[in-house]
């Protein structure tokens, strides 16, 4: 048996209204598995303060423990590390957890 889950969201930050359905000026997709959020194929710029919001939303919203996503040349995923070895060696990893406890909610 083989079995199918819509598991995925479209990423975009944008300016304005979301509702005028303004130009988005950075893009990204993200697929989950269980309690990680695996970021892919980001393009644009994203604000420091944005990111954060961005992560607990991942947290409050999709109870996502982990997000991971390849980031190539200098880019890099604020508050990551880099994980050195295994499959996703290279990558960068975000434990969302430590949002919570800025926040007081441990």
């Amino acid at each position: 048996m083989i079995w199918l889950e819509p598991a995925g969201v479209r990423l975009r930050w944008i300016d304005g209204d979301p509702t005028d359905r303004p130009p988005y000026r950075t893009f990204g997709t993200m697929a989950f598995h269980r309690d990680i959020a695996v970021l892919d194929g980001l393009h644009g710029r994203v604000r420091p303060k944005e990111v954060v919001e961005f992560y607990r939303l991942l947290r409050a919203r999709f109870k996502m423990r982990w997000l991971v996503a390849e980031r190539t040349g200098r880019h890099r995923i604020p508050f990551a590390t880099q994980i050195e070895c295994g499959p996703f060696a290279g990558w960068w990893a975000v434990d969302l957890t430590r949002f919570d406890k800025e926040e007081g909610h441990d």
